[in-house]
């Protein structure tokens, strides 16, 4: 299945509305402040068949114009879940290459454990499990 198909199969829509900047600037070395004072910001929201809406802020850099895909979005969460999904914060700091004492690193791992819970709660368990399989 590709991520097309189970965007269909799971009646997923999605809203996007561009804001300025995103809220974990204030957290950013030079080099990332760079990227983000060029990338495009959006607040998207994810909708199931069922209506229920959970929300994220999505990014991306300066080649990409215009409103991002939920094809894009999706493999973006995808990846940040992919990677944080039942691993320990150590583990996770090993395989990613952060400082296990570094507060940005605690942050990015609790922020990744926020969108496993959100796409669970939106998806259900089987269609997670899903999204998990899809290749990119």
């Amino acid at each position: 299945m590709n991520m097309s198909q189970f965007i269909e199969s799971c009646g997923l829509s999605m809203s996007a509305v561009q804001i300025k900047a995103s809220t974990d600037c204030h957290r950013m070395t030079k080099e990332d402040k760079k990227w983000h004072d060029t990338a495009s910001h959006w607040n998207v929201s994810l909708s199931n068949k069922e209506g229920e809406v959970r929300s994220w802020e999505y990014s991306a850099g300066s080649a990409h114009k215009g409103e991002p895909s939920m094809t894009d979005v999706l493999e973006s969460l995808q990846c940040d879940a992919s990677g944080r999904d039942g691993q320990s914060f150590e583990d996770w700091c090993s395989e990613f290459g952060y400082d296990t004492d570094s507060k940005r690193a605690e942050a990015t791992y609790n922020a990744c454990g926020q969108t496993v819970y959100k796409l669970r709660s939106l998806l259900g368990r089987d269609a997670y499990t899903a999204l998990m399989s899809v290749e990119c």
